[in-house]
């Protein structure tokens, strides 16, 4: 079964002896959230993996897939929170999104990929072909890291990212954090507008069940309030 990351909540419904066959869940397209997962691991008992892909390469790039033993020797297959190893003929690499120099071993830096899978380019549009491949390979716009292992991991798109006096900033990563300070249903998504003096500042949209008002984060949120609430920071 291959799904959406989202989409096992849609699973709530579904007894356990209805996947009782199931071998494999591989979720895409958005990055699974931990809660997500470990209700999906109690209830079906299966472990979500994680995969990668874009439409340029037709689409799959990279997957996470179940560890091996055999005979004593174990190969493992998938970490917490990547997306696997590229799957075979794939090659990727990391580079700086500002030089393009690469490839960056052990720090993030912007994903390139490329294969037999690539597309050649974007019909009749030679000026977006020329600005998404260079020599070769396919610019994904994701900010990612190989570990040691030959894992990769992606934290979010380099668009997601902000630079705040000199620093790039994550929007995931904050998301998360909040995320995890929220009660169901409530969620929030960050993004960042204009600051004159740091170049841009980040403002975080909540959304839930219960009305909130709008107010800086760390301020007291009375209960009762309007439904949404920006936070700055």
């Amino acid at each position: 079964m291959a799904r959406r990351p989202s989409a096992p909540r849609t699973c709530g419904s579904a007894k356990p002896d209805q996947f009782a066959s199931l071998r494999y869940a591989i979720v895409g397209a958005e990055k699974p959230r931990e809660p997500i997962a470990t209700s999906f691991k109690e209830k079906f008992g299966l472990d979500l993996l994680e995969g990668y892909g874009c439409t340029e390469m037709a689409p799959i790039v990279a997957v996470s897939v179940p560890d091996v033993n055999d005979r004593g020797e174990r190969q493992r297959g998938a970490r917490i929170g990547s997306v696997g190893h590229p799957l075979p003929g794939v090659v990727v690499k990391i580079a700086d999104p500002v030089t393009g120099e690469g490839p960056l071993f052990g720090k993030e830096g912007l994903l390139l990929v490329n294969g037999p899978n690539r597309r050649l380019g974007y019909l009749g549009d030679p000026a977006k072909t020329s600005e998404e491949f260079r020599d070769g390979w396919y610019v994904t716009g994701d900010i990612a890291t190989i570990d040691e292992g030959g894992f990769i991991r992606i934290p979010d798109r380099l668009s997601r990212f902000s630079k705040i006096a000199g620093e790039m900033v994550p929007h995931m990563k904050i998301e998360d954090q909040m995320r995890a300070l929220l009660d169901e249903p409530h969620t929030c998504i960050v993004t960042a507008v204009p600051d004159p003096a740091k170049g841009e500042h980040l403002v975080a949209l909540l959304h839930g069940s219960h009305p909130r008002a709008a107010r800086p984060v760390g301020a007291p949120v009375p209960y009762g309030a309007p439904e949404a609430l920006a936070a700055q920071a």
